[in-house]
């Protein structure tokens, strides 16, 4: 199931980056071209982590940390190797790590929090009863 899940959280990522250059065209000027780039990385990988969190926490349970981490691995693995061409300019370099950078970490402290939110709600007495 954690294939499924990385599957529909690359693809979504993926699409989200095509789509949100289209919302939101860069304008002219360098640093809000940067800027924009920035917000769309951030805005793509908010989506997605808010979306998967919850399965991901309902679907694993207490290894829901591992399991982000592992629904995450897609990017990671198709996104890292960026980091080591040396034939990009250095702000590509730092906006693609911000990328991956944010993916994984709203995507893991989304399914920590909704794991620590399921168990909380699990244990809480129903009323009246």
């Amino acid at each position: 199931m954690l294939i499924v899940l990385a599957l529909i959280g690359f693809i979504a990522y993926g699409y989200l980056l095509e789509l949100l250059p289209n919302l939101f065209p860069p304008g002219q000027d360098l640093r809000s071209a940067i800027a924009l780039l920035v917000l769309q990385g951030f805005l793509a990988a908010l989506v997605v982590g808010g979306l998967m969190s919850y399965p991901i926490a309902w679907l694993t349970g207490r290894y829901a940390f591992w399991a982000a981490l592992a629904v995450a691995s897609p990017v990671l693995v198709f996104r890292g190797p960026a980091l080591f061409d040396t034939t990009l300019h250095g702000i590509t370099t730092v906006i693609v790590v911000y990328e991956i950078f944010a993916y994984v970490a709203l995507l893991v402290v989304g399914a920590w929090l909704a794991h620590n939110s399921l168990s909380k709600r699990c244990q809480t007495p129903v009323p009246g009863s």
